[in-house]
């Protein structure tokens, strides 16, 4: 797991997913944020703040496809 300024890469086996932070393009509230994390990554939502990330200012969460790593 790198966190990159505001960009925050989270990095599992089968998904890797960027969370996009305080000041990126989106309009999601942060509950509905945490729903899709969570979704992602199946696990607990504290998972997600114990990897370092401030949800509180999370806005997206973008899935990547294969090739985009």
């Amino acid at each position: 797991m790198r966190c990159a300024g505001k960009n925050t890469l989270i990095s599992r086996k089968k998904r890797p997913v960027y969370i996009k932070g305080e000041g990126m393009t989106g309009n999601l509230r942060y509950s509905e944020m945490l729903t899709i994390a969570a979704m992602h990554f199946r696990f607990q939502k504290r998972f997600i703040h114990n990897a370092g990330v401030n949800y509180k200012k999370i806005r997206r969460v973008i899935p990547l496809k294969a090739d985009d790593k």
